[in-house]
């Protein structure tokens, strides 16, 4: 056999290739999931999501359902788009309570004097049911005084 051969103890290139394909994935994976919890976060600090799940835990037909407490998931669907000529909610929320679980449903525009909801509903799993909650509640006796004198 000849003289033995010295092996280099620099890296390969094949290894700083590897690393560098690593890092890109990495750091794309990152910016990504980066992006994901903006996007998420902007939408929960909107008013139609605040108000919907303020709206759902206020009441008495859904905390029935679902129990409590109420609690939202982190994987809400749809847009909200506003600016100064008005705007436009759609959105799909999950949520969750002891009992039960299901989905709810937002559509909102909003013009000069805030947001309308046209449709406010709490849909069920496994075809529970659904609860709207723009339904018009019962006068109170309180508001009833009111407006008799």
């Amino acid at each position: 056999m000849g003289p033995a051969t010295k092996r280099s103890k620099k890296p390969s290139l094949a290894f700083w290739g590897g690393l560098g394909c690593l890092s890109l994935v990495l750091l794309c994976t990152g910016g990504g999931a980066a992006v994901m919890v903006g996007v998420f976060g902007a939408i929960k600090r909107s008013t139609p999501y605040q108000e919907a799940v303020t709206r759902l835990r206020a009441d008495p037909t859904a905390v029935g359902a679902l129990g409590q407490p109420i609690q939202t998931g982190w994987m809400v669907t749809g847009s909200v788009n506003a600016d100064l000529n008005g705007g436009h909610a759609a959105l799909a929320i999950p949520v969750h309570g002891p009992k039960a679980s299901g989905v709810l449903q937002v559509e909102a525009s909003r013009a000069a004097k805030g947001w309308t909801y046209s449709t406010l509903n709490l849909r069920l799993d496994d075809s529970k049911g659904q609860v709207n909650l723009l339904k018009e509640r019962p006068p109170s006796p309180a508001r009833d005084q009111k407006t008799e004198q």
